[in-house]
C-alpha cells in the first residue's frame, strides 16, 4: 500500500494541536502543584533538560517525512522540556487562579503576595504602580509594601480605591501599633495649594458626612480628638479647622451629651470671636456658650441695620424656670473691682436696654450694698404711664436732711447745696414750739438757701426744721 506523505496544512493542524497540549499540560501541572508538594528544583546544569530525545535539525539529504518526523519530535520535546522546568522554576501563578501578565486581567480564586525579604534598611516600595521618572527601588519619602506613584505625565492619581458596596470602603488604612509610634491610618500630604485630605460627598440624604473622625473608645484620654485641625504658623496667618456653608446652614456644629459643645481658649488673645448680623446665637439647657479666655467672648456686628447685633442669648422656652437667663455675666471677683456685665455705648444712644412685656425691666439687688447707681447730666431719668418710681422702702435723698433753730431765734441757713433756677426747697417743722416755716428762700451763687420761722423760738425749746430740694 502506497504511504501518502502529509501535506503542509496537516502538519500546521499537527503542530496546532501539540502546542494545546503544551498549553494542557501547564494547566495540569499547576493543579498537581496545588495537591502535592513540589519536589526540589535539581542543581543547575549547563546543556539542554533533560528529554527522552534531544531535537535534531534536518540534516541534508532527509527525505520529507523524515523533516515533518523531525519538527514533530521538536514540538513534542518543547512541551516535555516546559512542564519539567515548571516543576523548578514556577511562573507567576496562582495554583487556582490564572498566571499574572501584565497588562492582561488575571483571574484567581486566591490571594497573591508579594512578600519582600530584602534588607531591612529598605527605603522604597516592594510593589509599585508607576508612571513617573522616579526609581522606586530607593529613596522614596515613604518608603511602603505597595504604592502608585503619579509623573507630571499621564495619570492625575497615585492610588484610587473604589467599591459598589454600600457598607464597605473605597480605601481603608489601619495602624495596628504593634510596634509602639504615633503614626497614622493613613496619611494624607500635600506641598502646593490643595489639600493633604480631601474628602467628598454629593449625597442628599441627612447626616451624611464627606470626613469623619472617629474614637471608638469609651474611656477615651484628655484632649483626645476624632478630628483635629492644627496649624504650625507662629504668625496671625492661618486657621487651624475652617468650617463654611455656602447658604444659610451653619459653618459648624458641635454637641456634648452632657459636657459642652464647645470649649474655645485663646491663650492672651480672645477665646471666641465672632461676626454677622448675629455674631453669636447660642441655645442651651444650662449653658449657651461657656468660654475662657482674657477675653472669654468677643462678638463684632458691622451691620448699620436695625436691630443688629454682636451677641444674642435666647432662652426658647415658654415656661422656663426662676432666675434663668438668656445672657448672663458673673464676675467671682471678692473685693470691690469688676463688673458682672458691663454695657457701653460711644456716642448719645443707651449704654444698657432692657424692657419687659408685663414685668420688670431691670431687677438689681446689691446684698449689703447698693442694687443701682446712677451717675450722668441726669443721673436717673424715669418714664411711666402709672409711677415714673415706685419705691418699695426707704428711700434716701442726698439733697434733703434736718437744720435745728435754738431759743430765741427764728432765721437758719443751709449752705453747700447746688441749686438751679429750676429748684425747689420745702420746708417743714419735725417738733411742736409752736412756731413753723414762714419761708425757704434760695441762694442759687452761694449754694444755701434760708429758712425763716413766723416768730423766734420760744425760750427752753429748740425747733426742729427738715428740708428737700427737687429739681
Amino acid at each position: 500500500m502506497a504511504v501518502v506523505s502529509p501535506s503542509f496544512e496537516d502538519i500546521t493542524t499537527r503542530l496546532d494541536e501539540l502546542q494545546a497540549t503544551c498549553a494542557r499540560l501547564s494547566e495540569e501541572n499547576a493543579e498537581l502543584r496545588s495537591r502535592v508538594t513540589p519536589a526540589p528544583a535539581a542543581p543547575h546544569q549547563t546543556g539542554h533538560a533533560e528529554t527522552a530525545e534531544d531535537p535534531v535539525e534536518p540534516r541534508p539529504g532527509m527525505s520529507r517525512r523524515g523533516i515533518i518526523r523531525t519538527a514533530l519530535k521538536a514540538t513534542a520535546a518543547a512541551a516535555i522540556g516546559t512542564a519539567l522546568v515548571e516543576r523548578g522554576v514556577l511562573p507567576a501563578a496562582a495554583a487556582n487562579g490564572d498566571a499574572v501578565t501584565a497588562g492582561n486581567v488575571t483571574l484567581a480564586e486566591g490571594s497573591t503576595t508579594v512578600k519582600f525579604d530584602g534588607a531591612s534598611n529598605f527605603s522604597g516600595v516592594v510593589l509599585l504602580g508607576n508612571t513617573s521618572g522616579l526609581n522606586g527601588s530607593g529613596g522614596a519619602l515613604y518608603p511602603a509594601a505597595a504604592g502608585g506613584w503619579a509623573g507630571t505625565a499621564g495619570v492625575a492619581n497615585g492610588v484610587y480605591g473604589f467599591t459598589d458596596q454600600g457598607a464597605g470602603n473605597g480605601v481603608v488604612g489601619y495602624n495596628s501599633n504593634a510596634v509602639s509610634g504615633g503614626g497614622n491610618g493613613v496619611l494624607g500630604a500635600a506641598s502646593g495649594t490643595g489639600s493633604g485630605v480631601l474628602g467628598t460627598n454629593s449625597s442628599t440624604a441627612g447626616s451624611v458626612t464627606a470626613v469623619k473622625g472617629i474614637i471608638t473608645a469609651t474611656s477615651a484620654g484628655g484632649f483626645s480628638s476624632a478630628v483635629r485641625g492644627q496649624n504650625d504658623s507662629t504668625g496671625g496667618g492661618g486657621i487651624g479647622v475652617w468650617g463654611s456653608q455656602n447658604g444659610s446652614g451653619w459653618g459648624m456644629f458641635a454637641t456634648s451629651a452632657s459636657g459642652i459643645g464647645i470649649t474655645a481658649s485663646g491663650g492672651t488673645g480672645t477665646g471666641v470671636n465672632t461676626s454677622g448680623n448675629t455674631g453669636v446665637n447660642a441655645f442651651g439647657a444650662v449653658t449657651g456658650v461657656l468660654a475662657s479666655g482674657e477675653t472669654a467672648v468677643s462678638g463684632t456686628s458691622s451691620s448699620t441695620a436695625s436691630s443688629a447685633t454682636a451677641i444674642v442669648g435666647v432662652i426658647s422656652s415658654t415656661s422656663p424656670g426662676g432666675f434663668s437667663s438668656a445672657i448672663r455675666g458673673q464676675n467671682n471677683g471678692t473685693g470691690g473691682l469688676g463688673i458682672g456685665v458691663w454695657g457701653s455705648h460711644a456716642g448719645s444712644g443707651w449704654g444698657m436696654y432692657a424692657t419687659s412685656a408685663s414685668g420688670v425691666g431691670i431687677n438689681a439687688t446689691g446684698g449689703s450694698g447698693i442694687g443701682v447707681i446712677a451717675s450722668g447730666a441726669v443721673g436717673l431719668q424715669a418714664n411711666g404711664s402709672t409711677a415714673a418710681i415706685s419705691v418699695n422702702g426707704r428711700a434716701v435723698f442726698s439733697r434733703s436732711g434736718t437744720i435745728s433753730i435754738p431759743a430765741g431765734s427764728k432765721v437758719a441757713t443751709v449752705s453747700g447745696v447746688t441749686l438751679a433756677a429750676t429748684s425747689l426747697v420745702l420746708a417743714t417743722a419735725q417738733n411742736s414750739t409752736g412756731v413753723w416755716v414762714a419761708s425757704a428762700v434760695p441762694n442759687i451763687p452761694g449754694s444755701n438757701f434760708k429758712i425763716t420761722l413766723n416768730k423766734p423760738v420760744p425760750a427752753t425749746k429748740t425747733a426742729v426744721i427738715a428740708w428737700f430740694v427737687v429739681n
